[in-house]
């Protein structure tokens, strides 16, 4: 009842950003949720009994840059630092079992490392050496929760 007494003009605040999940969510024709637009939502128009399956460079970057991949990275990199050793080689495969649920390869241990290393020195020296290691550590957990690997099941 709620939807239909709502005032024209104004359907599109029903998309506002909230902490509900849901499997099915109200569609409006003439206003689409604007998140769903770089994965091929449906028209509105008509009855989908299947969508189409497709992958597209722009899942990945919507992925790689939403605000809450972010913030999930950043969290993800305070908790890495308080449980995981100060060892680089524990804290990538601390990392890896808990994001992939498997421990890293020799090659993947050792670029995730130079990731790291390169991004504290990349950044500003007028940030705290401990700012610059949590920020370092995020953007590898940020990388690692946009992978393939992490969003498809084999």
């Amino acid at each position: 009842d709620a939807l239909i007494n709502w005032p024209p003009g104004e359907s599109a605040i029903i998309h506002r950003p909230n902490n509900h999940r849901s499997i099915y969510l109200c569609l409006l024709r003439h206003a689409p949720p604007l998140g769903l637009s770089a994965f091929d939502l449906p028209a509105g128009v008509r009855v989908m009994g299947r969508r189409h399956i497709t992958t597209q460079p722009a899942h990945g970057l919507y992925l790689l840059n939403n605000p809450m991949v972010v913030n999930q990275a950043n969290l993800l990199a305070v908790k890495l630092l308080e449980e995981a050793s100060g060892d680089h080689a524990a804290r990538v495969d601390w990392v890896y079992r808990r994001v992939l649920q498997r421990d890293a390869t020799g090659e993947e241990l050792n670029r995730a490392i130079e990731l790291v290393k390169e991004t504290q020195n990349a950044l500003d020296s007028g940030i705290l050496k401990a700012d610059r290691e949590a920020r370092a550590w995020a953007a590898l957990c940020q990388g690692l929760l946009a992978s393939n690997e992490f969003r498809y099941i084999d």
